[in-house]
């Protein structure tokens, strides 16, 4: 009988809360749980599915500047778009559920769920700061351009 592998695109944002990215997050989350709900589902039918979850990547002249200015760990983790096809491809075809490319995002992943919550609070504060003061540079000013729920 012949395998079959279906592929999904989320995000290492899935995993975590994010203020102002509530929508983003919220989908990429939704890909994770609806991924593992099929690989059950398929199975029996000689179907894998997997999703794969990468950090920033490096996919427009702009990220890449921001990618270049983030805080340590953030930069670390940034890969191409062509690493992450290799890595994805590679792990779905050995039928991995859930793909997280690249050593430094599974450290932050790990991170994630061994951090008090006032610890990881104070490091998301951080980061939304360098994000705002980013845009302040580049716009002058350092409200989004899309709406944000209260």
């Amino acid at each position: 009988m012949a395998l079959f592998f279906i592929l999904n695109m989320s995000s290492l944002t899935g995993f975590f809360c994010l203020p102002k990215k509530q929508i983003y997050a919220g989908s990429k989350s939704f890909l994770l749980s609806f991924s593992g709900s099929l690989w059950y589902e398929l199975k029996k039918h000689n179907i894998s599915v997997s999703v794969v979850c990468p950090g920033a990547m490096n996919t427009t002249a702009e990220l890449t500047y921001q990618n270049k200015t983030a805080s340590h760990i953030l930069k670390w983790s940034v890969m191409n778009p062509e690493q992450v096809a290799g890595i994805a491809l590679k792990k779905m075809l050995q039928r991995k559920k859930i793909i997280v490319p690249g050593f430094w995002n599974n450290v932050i992943r790990i991170l994630d769920r061994i951090l008090p919550d006032k610890i990881r609070q104070l490091l998301i504060e951080g980061q939304l700061k360098r994000i705002e003061s980013y845009r302040k540079q580049k716009n002058g000013s350092s409200k989004l351009a899309y709406p944000v729920a209260a």
